[in-house]
């Protein structure tokens, strides 16, 4: 069975994260739930510019101490639920050329878009910069 909806909960708690980790003083490029149906799940998938001087790994422990200091408020979101990616990956650089959100948290859903006629996986995007 594929997972085709998101829960309001985890929309609004992946909101608050970007928040946080605004709060913090990281800087996130982008930030957007994605579908991966062949994993039957939803993942957060957050750009973080440190990513690019520090790699990934940096980017999972900034994204945990924000987890751990948001709890219990956010709950349903885990480590797990999360992608990191490079502020310049292929699939930010395809959505850039659809939307630019600008530095808030917005909820823009896109589902079953092409963009330059290339399929953009279903997503509710917070932020892409």
């Amino acid at each position: 069975m594929v997972i085709t909806d998101i829960s309001d909960r985890l929309i609004d708690e992946g909101a608050r994260l970007v928040e946080k980790l605004d709060q913090a003083g990281i800087t996130v490029t982008a930030a957007m739930w994605i579908l991966f149906p062949d994993r039957d799940a939803w993942k957060l998938a957050l750009a973080l510019s440190a990513v690019t001087k520090e790699g990934p790994k940096r980017g999972y422990e900034l994204v945990q101490d924000a987890l751990v200091e948001l709890r219990p408020e956010v709950r349903d979101i885990s480590l797990e639920d999360i992608t990191i990616l490079r502020p310049d990956a292929p699939l930010l650089r395809l959505l850039r050329v659809a939307l630019r959100t600008g530095p808030g948290v917005s909820r823009v859903w896109f589902k079953g878009d092409a963009i330059n006629g290339e399929l953009f996986p279903d997503a509710l995007v917070y932020r892409v910069t």
